[in-house]
């Protein structure tokens, strides 16, 4: 227990499940404001769902509360995520903003853009996507014959549009593990609440940017699913943050 960390979350203008939830990390944090209990584990310490933990806790994220980083066990499989606690001057108004869009879209879908969003495949049947431009046609990189069977069509769509743009700014990038690659584009659809056409979406931002988004950097850091889902909620803030100051309003 950090007294120190435990101190600073009473003084939060939080209050109920997200002050609880803050201070069971400060609880199972030491002096440095690390820890690592799971969602299960706060879930029980203080009483609210495990869907209402995570919903916090990525709030807390976006408003640079905490961090995490993802832990595996020495046998491969995902251990809980470990947290570094920094308790910063909480802006409520703001958090309560970023918090309710959290949960009334559980992952908030993105402002589409008005010029029609490529693939280098064939389009996700229910998404209203036009196919890419001939200069990221698929090659025989992109999809496995003996691996489809093993996926979810559009999840493996997902993870081909996001490789295709990938191609374009790292042309030597060897072909994914699309097994590995399907598996995150399913978890933020089963766990985060994300759709396939919101995952388009946030892709063709950040590769092509858009009217109100032009900012460059993540084009050479989402390389993976895995990075993709990791940094979801940061982008979408940021671009929807960005949509907010030209239009007034969030981008849905």
């Amino acid at each position: 227990m950090s007294i120190k960390l435990m101190a600073q979350a009473w003084e939060t203008p939080l209050s109920g499940n997200q002050k609880l939830v803050l201070l069971a990390l400060a609880d199972y944090a030491n002096d440095d404001g690390v820890c690592y209990p799971s969602v299960k584990t706060i879930s029980a310490k203080t009483g609210s769902s495990e869907r209402t933990v995570k919903y916090i806790i990525k709030a807390f994220e976006i408003i640079g509360i905490c961090s995490h980083e993802k832990r595996n066990r020495e046998n491969g499989s995902r251990s809980s995520n470990l947290y570094n606690i920094k308790i910063v001057d909480i802006d409520i108004v703001e958090f309560q903003r970023i918090y309710k869009e959290i949960t009334s879209s559980k992952v908030q879908e993105l402002h589409p853009q008005k010029e029609p969003i490529q693939s280098a495949t064939s389009a996700i049947q229910s998404a209203t996507i036009a196919p890419l431009e001939p200069s990221v046609e698929p090659s025989d990189n992109v999809r496995p014959e003996n691996q489809v069977d093993e996926l979810s069509e559009n999840d493996l769509k997902v993870s081909e549009y996001l490789f295709a743009h990938v191609l374009e700014i790292f042309p030597k990038t060897k072909k994914p593990n699309w097994v590995k690659w399907n598996k995150h584009v399913r978890l933020m659809r089963e766990q985060d609440g994300t759709s396939h056409q919101g995952m388009l979406n946030l892709i063709s931002i950040i590769f092509k940017g858009n009217e109100f988004y032009k900012d460059t950097f993540w084009r050479g850091n989402i390389r993976s699913t895995e990075k993709l889902r990791e940094q979801y909620d940061s982008i979408s803030y940021q671009v929807n943050t960005a949509f907010e100051k030209k239009h007034g309003k969030v981008a849905s």
